[in-house]
């Protein structure tokens, strides 16, 4: 019995349990992953490049294009791991892409609003068989 290619229950096992991911965006976290508040994601502010890059190799299963203009990038990895990239503005991937780990995936969506110094921030959510884990876990900020 063979399973489909986006499968979130890939069972393919990883080199190492403690498998570090590489850093979606260079920045500070501005907000911690909570799952009993089901705030499954945490919140990246760009410090100084707007770049988001994908955390592991794997295969684009989605891309969002939301209301608001922002897009989401889902992306799945080896071993039942899923990473989701939320509040892009620019995205240079599409639906059954083969990206490397550290390749750039899309842009933050700029600030609006010169006068708000607020500085973009990501959302990243990373999944395994369909549960939510904290990033920072698998993750060195």
């Amino acid at each position: 019995s063979t399973t489909g290619e986006y499968s979130l229950m890939n069972t393919k096992a990883l080199k190492s349990e403690a498998a570090m991911f590489t850093t979606p965006l260079s920045g500070t976290i501005t907000r911690s992953f909570d799952a009993p508040e089901t705030n499954y994601d945490i919140t990246i502010m760009s410090i100084d490049n707007n770049s988001v890059v994908s955390v592991e190799n794997g295969t684009v299963v989605a891309v969002e294009l939301h209301s608001d203009g922002n897009s989401t990038i889902m992306i799945q990895h080896a071993g039942g791991y899923l990473s989701v990239y939320k509040q892009l503005g620019e995205v240079f991937v599409r639906k059954g892409d083969a990206v490397q780990s550290g390749s750039v995936i899309g842009l933050l969506k700029a600030s609006e609003n010169d006068e708000a110094a607020q500085a973009p921030e990501l959302g990243f959510e990373l999944w395994r068989n369909g549960t939510p884990i904290d990033p920072e876990l698998l993750i060195k900020f």
